[in-house]
């Protein structure tokens, strides 16, 4: 039958239920052909101008259809004959200039073959509430569809730069590779209003970018017309084929005007050659630069094999984007890369939330480099962002990376790390970083990890080598604020106990909870300065020490808060004589296999203050101890000659150095513990008692409501002052306890 013999009948359908977005086509009959303002069948598959489209047979190409379309001014839908299944183009098609324009195959068909001219877009889109879908577009020189100018333009259900069904990407009609498969230029005024959606492609192939937005706005990648996800498949297919781009999307920046307030979800970003993901800004941090955008429920896997490219990259001034997302579903699953998972350089107050980062599954294969990897950027969030004046969080799971879960480099600054499950996923199962947790070096500075609250606590266990590492001797102002270190808190979550129950009372035992970091749980060295430790951080069960300072680390301040324990070294190490300036404040340090706080030789002007330290299995305090493998007590320790009880209060008098404020001024406060005493009789101390300071004469006392119930005490000094051109501040090692004879030490831990 020909399309004269169906003509009445369709248009009597059209006219019955309206402009059709398809038609309904028979396969033993060939479509019918409607007037103007309803469907035109393209029944050659040649490129010349055919523009009579009537319903007469062999009277309309593709190109004639556009034109007679844009002559028209009145939308219409391109429909194709079965019979046409490939289009062979001579130059690139007329621009689509009339609004309501649509051109519609099915199941691919037919192929649009752009292999006939050297330069320019197969199609060029350059009006509103254009559709094009079910096709498949090969060997564009330039663009296989540009978005030039308009809105709410539709790009859905094509394969754009390979065949629907290749395995890989020259199968046959393929003979070369255009440069991108999608560039949207143009610019919509709203999320609702956007420039296009992009949907449920396959894009694969392409020299450039699979999908490319160069200073477009509000381009909706993965979500149909109606806001329901049909993620597009871009470097791959639904059968995993490997068709790479080079990039697989791109947001950027054109003559000063950024990308911004796109969208990208729910697609699946594989095999290409560079990034899967990359926003690139102008340099700029502001809203001119590549901005506001959102990166989320996206599979970003296997990219950039054997560089370091990574998953996703941020730089050059990617500003204030949202990579992830607060709610379920939110959280991109990033792995299998080469490089880091997520790259940010030059870029600033981004943030990234809620993501699955490494091989945090079964099945997943790891990022080659860091997860996070950020570098010479400042204000960013791992774990939360602001949009507004309102913050949203939601912690990353950062596990199953080669290297280490997040490494902060080269001058990056004010990064908040909070909420995220480094090592360990959020039910407790062990996702080990081959490395360290979190790397700070490089000049870093002014950094957080944690936030000082339950709900920003970071979980970092389970790690190859540290928890956290500070390193360098610009790293500087780091601090390191309630976070567990070696425990694996998802897991007591997972058993319903919560960890501001164990902290209303003793510790859980360490058994129950441990997942060791396989080094340090912190270590700060090569001259590391200025960094903070405190907010009752739990630290424990890791293989070596619980915090170690080394190699020239100074004034790094330990405390206040911090829970030091069941460690397989010592609980606080400070290894050599380069590491000084460093304080100890009011931490407790018990129950780790070593000392509680160990001082290297030639180690100096370190001081501790009210720390309590008990059930170590060397001495609470080791002055001069060669990495831990003596027990022999250094004088210096301050010295209790009397113990006077009366009416349940007990004073304690002593003698050590002299405060005094004369040329050369000397402060030594005493602070002094029950309870918890080592048996080597030399002490350690769990319950602290005073703080006091000694007189011109170097004599001290301290008075306390000791009870019916005499105590044993032992006490250690810090002394601080100048003498001559030495400045000069450190402490001792405690003194032997007031109850237990002096007796020759056998450790309860051979070393």
């Amino acid at each position: 039958m020909n399309k004269a013999g169906l003509g009445g009948l369709t248009l009597a359908m059209l006219l019955a239920l309206g402009p059709a977005h398809s038609a309904i086509r028979a396969a033993d009959v060939e479509p019918p052909q409607a007037p103007a303002g309803a469907v035109l069948i393209v029944d050659r598959s040649d490129d010349t101008n055919v523009t009579t489209c009537g319903v007469a047979t062999s009277d309309c190409t593709l190109r004639g259809a556009i034109n007679k379309v844009n002559l028209s001014g009145v939308g219409q839908e391109i429909q194709f004959a079965p019979a046409i299944t490939q289009v062979n183009l001579s130059a690139s098609l007329p621009a689509l200039t009339t609004t309501g324009t649509a051109i519609v195959g099915a199941g691919g068909a037919p192929i649009i073959n752009g292999a006939g001219f050297a330069s320019g877009p197969i199609l060029d889109l350059r009006a509103n509430e254009v559709r094009i879908s079910g096709l498949t577009f090969v060997n564009g020189p330039d663009q296989s569809i540009l978005v030039t100018s308009g809105a709410r333009n539709v790009i859905g259900g094509n394969t754009i730069g390979v065949y629907a069904s290749a395995s890989s990407c020259k199968v046959s009609p393929v003979t070369r590779y255009s440069v991108t498969g999608i560039e949207v230029l143009s610019s919509g005024s709203s999320s609702s209003n956007p420039s296009a959606w992009i949907h449920g492609n396959v894009i694969g192939c392409h020299m450039g970018d699979g999908i490319r937005i160069i200073g477009g706005d509000y381009t909706l990648v993965g979500l149909d017309s109606s806001g329901l996800a049909d993620g597009n498949w871009v470097g791959t297919n639904a059968s995993a084929a490997d068709l790479p781009n080079n990039e697989g999307i791109r947001l950027d920046v054109a003559a000063g005007n950024g990308a911004s307030r796109n969208q990208i979800r729910n697609n699946t970003i594989a095999n290409n050659t560079l990034s899967g993901v990359i926003l690139r800004g102008n340099g700029n941090q502001d809203t001119t630069s590549t901005s506001l955008n959102i990166v989320a429920g996206n599979t970003i896997r296997d990219n950039s094999p054997g560089d370091n490219y990574g998953g996703l990259v941020l730089s050059f001034g990617a500003f204030w984007n949202t990579i992830g997302g607060a709610g379920d579903g939110d959280g991109n699953r990033i792995y299998g890369n080469g490089g880091p998972g997520i790259q940010v350089s030059l870029s600033d107050f981004n943030g990234i939330l809620g993501n699955q980062i490494g091989a945090t599954q079964i099945g997943m294969t790891n990022n080659t480099g860091p997860g996070i990897w950020m570098s010479i950027s400042d204000g960013n969030w791992i774990g939360g962002n602001f949009v507004v004046l309102t913050a949203f969080e939601r912690g990353n799971v950062i596990g199953g990376n080669n290297s280490d879960g997040v490494q902060l480099v080269n001058g990056t600054a004010n990064t908040t790390i909070s909420g995220n499950w480094i090592g360990t996923d959020g039910v407790g199962v062990a996702r080990p970083n081959g490395l360290t947790g979190i790397t700070i070096l490089g000049g870093a500075y002014s950094n957080t990890v944690g936030g000082g609250t339950l709900a920003r606590m970071n979980i970092i266990a389970g790690n190859g080598s540290h928890g956290v590492l500070i390193d360098g001797s610009t790293t500087s102002s780091n601090t390191i604020n309630l976070n567990d270190i070696g425990l694996n808190s998802a897991l007591l979550a997972a058993q319903a106990q919560t960890r501001e129950g164990r902290r209303s009372a003793a510790p859980a035992q360490p058994s129950d909870i441990a997942l060791p970091n396989g080094g340090h749980g912190i270590l700060i060295r090569n001259g590391a300065f200025g960094n903070r430790v405190l907010g009752e951080n739990y630290i424990a069960n890791n293989v070596s020490s619980g915090i170690r300072l080394q190699s020239g680390a100074h004034d790094n301040v330990i405390g206040p808060g911090d829970r030091i324990y069941s460690n397989g070294l010592a609980g606080v190490s400070l290894a050599d004589s380069a590491t000084q300036w460093n304080r100890v404040m009011t931490e407790t340090i018990y129950a780790n296999l070593r000392d509680g706080i160990e001082q290297g030789p030639g180690s100096t002007n370190n001081a501790w203050v009210a720390t309590r330290l008990y059930g170590n299995g060397g001495l609470g305090i080791d002055i001069d101890a060669p990495d831990g493998l003596g027990n022999t007590p250094s004088a210096g320790w301050p010295v209790i000659t009397s113990v006077v009880r009366s009416g349940g209060i007990v004073t304690l008098t002593g003698t050590s150095d002299a405060t005094v404020g004369d040329l050369f001024p000397n402060t030594t406060r005493i602070y002094v513990f029950h309870s918890g005493l080592d048996p080597s009789g030399y002490g350690e101390g769990q319950t602290f008692v005073r703080e006091v300071t000694t007189d011109a004469n170097g004599i001290w006392r301290a008075t306390y409501t000791e009870g019916g119930t005499p105590r044993c005490y032992s006490a250690y000094k810090r002394s601080f002052g100048f003498l001559l051109f030495n400045v000069y501040d450190y402490g001792s090692e405690f003194s032997p306890s007031t109850c237990v004879p002096k007796l020759a030490y056998f450790p309860r831990v051979l070393r």
